[in-house]
Parts: structure tokens; C-alpha cells; sequence
């Protein structure tokens, strides 16, 4: 005889199994963490959308640096070319060449920085040694050379290391420069000559001056320099006309010598530009040896226009 084994099911009641689905509330106040919530979103009715109280992102995204250049830079080089995309930088080895739109950069080295639009130019040693390819800058304004150049294109400025530049049949030498969105050169430094040499034989040395190409450059203290010793000669500002029309100002002498009368400085004086057709020009010369002189020229200039034939 063998005893009948009870089903363990049997023994739980099956009312007491509620479905977790279910709605219940177990104890006041709580409600059964598995069950269903009512849809949101009824059958029948239109979708209703809540609008963020945050309309606008409270932390301001700053804009890239290089973002508003207007044109494309075309950039090349003989030797290599070095593409960094941690860095965003793309370095030019030899003969490097970087064109954009008016502007013109070339040297033997360049790093162009694309996201802050920033482009830094320097000479390299070549197999002796000496420096090469220095920077050549170009505008439509001027060009100069220099021993180290960084130069924005978006905002148009630079600054500029031991620049040499042509400003109207003079020369410009400077220590340190910056030149400025509106082409205006801030100089430290300077030198000023008709001395095409790399190293001038004279000079007009400017403590710090502005040049205003196509205009004038304006100095402040500033003094005269002959084979590399300071004269006392100087003035506590200067004003040189730096431009392409006929403009009054001081004219840089001429520097040389001479086996009878010793060292020289010739043609030094002042020009009167007085209108189109007539100018003035007073000059003097002046000898180590105790002789000197004073000159005065005039130009004049006159259109002759044939008149027309009488017509009977």
C-alpha cells in the first residue's frame, strides 16, 4: 500500500499568486513597484509635448579661432610637408611657399597653424651653417624681408624680427616689429637710410617710430649714426615723407670720403615741395677737415600745349 504524495502546488493558494502586473497597493500609501501606470499618451487624443524651461544653452561655445577667413590658403613646399591632425598644424621644409589672397609668405621653413589661421616663418642652417631662406613677405602694400616672421591671416597682424624693407628710396631696419590690421608698422629699434647695404654705413637710428606706407614715418628721439658711431646730432621727434607724390621733408645725406678733405656727408638739407610745377631745395656739405658748403636749387616744370589751328 503505498501513501499518496501531495502535489506542493496544492498547498498555495492560488488567489494568493496576484499577478505582479496588477495594480494593488500592499500597505497604505505604497504601491507595487512592478505595476502598471496608465499610458500618457491616450488613444483619441492629440500628443502632448512639455517645452523645456532651458531654451538656450546657458555655457556659450566660443568660435573657432580660424573660422571667418574668407578665402582658401594654397601652401607647397620643395622638400616635405608634415601633417599633424592632433595639432592642426601642417609644416613646410624647404623653399616653402603659403599664398593667400594678396599675401604672399615664402621660406625655408613654415608652420602653418590652421585652426588659429597663424603662420610662423623662419631661415634654416644650411651645410655650413649659415641661416638660408630667411622670410619674404608680401602685400599690396610692401614687402620685407626678415629673420623671423608670425603673422595672422584673420586678424591681420604680425610680428616681425630683424625686418629689412624698401620704403620709397629708403630703407627701414628694425629690431622687433608689428605690423598692424591697417599696414601700419610699429617699430622698436629702427634704422632709417638711403644705405642699400645689409649693415648701412649711415643711418638715422629711431629709438621707436610708425611707418605709414605710402605716407610717412613718424619718429620719436632719434640721432645720427656714421660708420657706426653715434654723432651728436639728434632731434627729440623726426617726420620723413614716405610717399609716391611730392611731399616737403629732410633729405638723408650721403656718406663717404675723401683722400684730401676726410669723411663727408653730402646733400644733407631740406626740400620744399611748394605745388606741382616748382620745388625748392636746400642742401649743405660738410667735410672732417673743418670745410663745408651751402647749396640752392629749383626745379621748375611747365605743359606747353600747342593751340589748335584757326578754323576759317
Amino acid at each position: 500500500m503505498h501513501a499518496q504524495q501531495s502535489d506542493p502546488l496544492d498547498a498555495v493558494d492560488i488567489q494568493a499568486l496576484n499577478d505582479s502586473l496588477n495594480m494593488r497597493v500592499d500597505s497604505p500609501g505604497i504601491r507595487d513597484s512592478a505595476s502598471l501606470q496608465s499610458d500618457s499618451v491616450r488613444f483619441g487624443e492629440p500628443p502632448r509635448f512639455t517645452i523645456d524651461s532651458i531654451t538656450g544653452d546657458t555655457i556659450p561655445i566660443p568660435e573657432p579661432e580660424g573660422s571667418d577667413i574668407s578665402a582658401k590658403v594654397d601652401y607647397n613646399a620643395i622638400d616635405s610637408l608634415v601633417f599633424s591632425l592632433d595639432d592642426g598644424t601642417v609644416e613646410l621644409y624647404g623653399e616653402a611657399h603659403i599664398a593667400y589672397e594678396n599675401i604672399v609668405l615664402e621660406a625655408d621653413y613654415i608652420r602653418y597653424e590652421m585652426d588659429k589661421n597663424m603662420v610662423v616663418a623662419n631661415g634654416l642652417p644650411d651645410s655650413t651653417g649659415t641661416i638660408a631662406g630667411n622670410p619674404l613677405f608680401i602685400d599690396e602694400n610692401n614687402s620685407f624681408n626678415s629673420k623671423l616672421l608670425k603673422y595672422n591671416f584673420r586678424t591681420q597682424k604680425g610680428y616681425i624680427e630683424e625686418v629689412i624693407t624698401e620704403q620709397e628710396g629708403g630703407y627701414l631696419h628694425a629690431e622687433q616689429t608689428k605690423k598692424q590690421a591697417n599696414g601700419h608698422i610699429h617699430i622698436k629699434d629702427g634704422k632709417y637710410t638711403t644705405c642699400n647695404a645689409e649693415h648701412p654705413h649711415f643711418y638715422i637710428a629711431l629709438t621707436k617710430a610708425i611707418s605709414m606706407p605710402g605716407d610717412k614715418i613718424v619718429s620719436g628721439p632719434a640721432y645720427i649714426v656714421l660708420a657706426d658711431v653715434p654723432l651728436p646730432l639728434g632731434i627729440p621727434f623726426g617726420f620723413f615723407p614716405n610717399s609716391r607724390t611730392k611731399t616737403s621733408g629732410l633729405l638723408i645725406p650721403q656718406y663717404g670720403e675723401e683722400q684730401r678733405r676726410g669723411f663727408y656727408l653730402r646733400d644733407d638739407g631740406y626740400y620744399f615741395a611748394m605745388n606741382d610745377y616748382l620745388d625748392l631745395r636746400v642742401t649743405g656739405d660738410i667735410y672732417t677737415n673743418g670745410t663745408w658748403g651751402l647749396r640752392l636749387g629749383s626745379r621748375e616744370s611747365w605743359s606747353w600745349h600747342k593751340p589748335p589751328c584757326p578754323v576759317f
